[in-house]
């Protein structure tokens, strides 16, 4: 099989798990109205009524700029008394008193109030209306009682609403709750919950760093790169000093082949900290983009940082394959399988360069080694049968053939493994009219490229059997190139 047959190298994800970030957020303090004797009185008796749906505004300021100064004061004396009839263990006492400095406005006493009345007295409705006014002045402990006692009667959606609240009221322990719960999922690689989980901080805390950067690492786990790219610029912005930010929004650039600026992202990451693998990923874009010298230069920076760096090893000896010096290609993989003898990357890389080298026996020990180590890899699997076909090795043929097929991941790879079988009956004189058809029926309708069909009849012609079936196979191939066959849809 020709250099564009190679099998594609593998791009290793690096899974790092950024470290714990807790938000900075502390509960905003709130003025609110005092409030006469009188209208303490027919608050209390309100207390125990149903509490009412959630309603996150503020009672109006008073107008009575006089009275309004001297409140902090008074919040704090109210607050404090009701603390020393609770040391005294006068709770019912301490109960009411708490209860007057949360109709005053001081939201630790609404808390503290409730929290009498639930665990001392067992009043739920009372400790719901004190936890909501605490809530609705927007103090997130009050959210967070409110949110355990929901949950604890079974109301989980009102529960949830609560939760969230105390988030964005900045109690720290409800945010790390959904940044924990979206890091158990990618653990899991239950990528769609973490985004969900993420962006529930993020809809209330739009710069959080590590949300941005996690959710970032989900969105490439599922293939959704702009994204990705989108969360990790916001990320670099707040942060521009973590290096796997860089190397991370290198998959857009490489999804989109745009080698160029990939190997941008990953100077950047060299730029913060010289790591092997940064150097090697940089190495890979190089050979990508037909650098070839400058691709083992960094692939031997990766060794040389990082001696046992395999990856930088198989890199390097794909770009000899390039420059057609299959000796040193052949050192490179060696020094891999020496070091790990079931790499199937490097055996089949190197079962490629004895082929090249014509030395089709070593070849076909490496191929057949390489496709029982992957199970599942196509391109191996059509190596080794191009291998056997080059020296005249038909044996279990035909069940190779089946299992490449099996195991295509793309209409590509199936068109290449069919032809393949449309060859092989050609070389051993079978119906060449019954592998047409075979064809027909699994490749009518799907999408194939023009380019596939240039590659099949360019690998067709370099295997030159001596057999007039051969021009019949090319001319189908000829058939199949006429766009006027409406035979498959094709891409625009």
């Amino acid at each position: 099989m020709s250099s564009s047959y190679f099998p594609k190298l593998l791009i290793v994800l690096i899974t790092v798990l950024t470290p714990l970030f807790f938000f900075n957020c502390s509960p905003k303090k709130t003025k609110t109205e005092t409030y006469s004797t009188s209208q303490t009185v027919i608050l209390l008796e309100q207390i125990d009524q149903e509490p009412q749906s959630v309603d996150n505004s503020l009672p109006e300021k008073s107008n009575h700029t006089s009275e309004s100064a001297i409140v902090p004061l008074k919040l704090k004396s109210c607050f404090q008394s009701a603390g020393a009839l609770e040391k005294q263990e006068k709770y019912g006492e301490a109960s009411e008193k708490h209860t007057e400095c949360c109709f005053l406005g001081n939201l630790d006493s609404c808390n503290q109030a409730g929290r009498l009345k639930l665990e001392i007295f067992n009043h739920i409705k009372a400790a719901q209306n004190l936890f909501k006014m605490a809530c609705d002045g927007k103090n997130a402990q009050g959210c967070f009682n409110l949110y355990e006692l929901e949950k604890e009667l079974g109301h989980k959606s009102i529960a949830e609403n609560y939760y969230e609240l105390a988030c964005v009221y900045g109690l720290q322990k409800a945010c790390i709750n959904n940044l924990n719960l979206g890091k158990t999922h990618l653990q899991n690689h239950q990528f769609e919950k973490a985004i969900q989980s993420f962006d529930k901080i993020l809809n209330q805390q739009p710069k959080d760093e590590t949300a941005l950067a996690l959710r970032a690492y989900a969105y490439n786990q599922t293939g959704q790169y702009l994204k990705a790219y989108q969360d990790y610029s916001e990320a670099i912005v707040i942060n521009p000093n973590k290096p796997h930010y860089y190397t991370e929004r290198a998959l857009y650039y490489i999804s989109k082949q745009k080698y160029q600026l990939a190997k941008e992202e990953y100077t950047h990451a060299i730029d913060i900290e010289g790591k092997a693998e940064f150097y090697r990923m940089r190495g890979l874009m190089h050979l990508y983009s037909g650098d070839f010298h400058q691709s083992i230069q960094d692939s031997s920076d990766a060794i040389r940082i990082n001696p046992e760096d395999l990856a930088a090893y198989v890199n390097r000896g794909s770009v000899w394959m390039h420059l057609r010096n299959y000796q040193k290609a052949i050192e490179n993989y060696n020094h891999v399988i020496l070091l790990k003898s079931d790499h199937d990357l490097a055996l089949s890389n190197r079962g490629m360069a004895y082929q090249m080298m014509g030395e089709f026996e070593k070849a076909k020990m490496d191929f057949k080694k390489a496709v029982e180590i992957s199970g599942n890899n196509t391109l191996m699997i059509l190596n080794y049968l191009e291998v056997k076909i080059l020296s005249n090795d038909f044996s279990n043929i035909d069940d190779y053939v089946k299992r490449a097929y099996l195991t295509a991941r793309n209409n590509e790879e199936k068109l290449l493994t069919l032809f393949i079988d449309l060859l092989l009956k050609a070389l051993q004189k079978k119906s060449i009219e019954a592998a047409e058809k075979e064809f027909n029926h699994h490749l009518k309708k799907k999408v194939l490229l023009q380019t596939s069909f240039n590659a099949l009849e360019e690998y067709l012609r370099k295997m030159s059997p001596s057999d007039t079936e051969l021009e019949k196979v090319l001319n189908y191939i000829e058939q199949l190139k006429n766009p006027k066959i409406n035979l498959f849809y094709r891409q625009p």
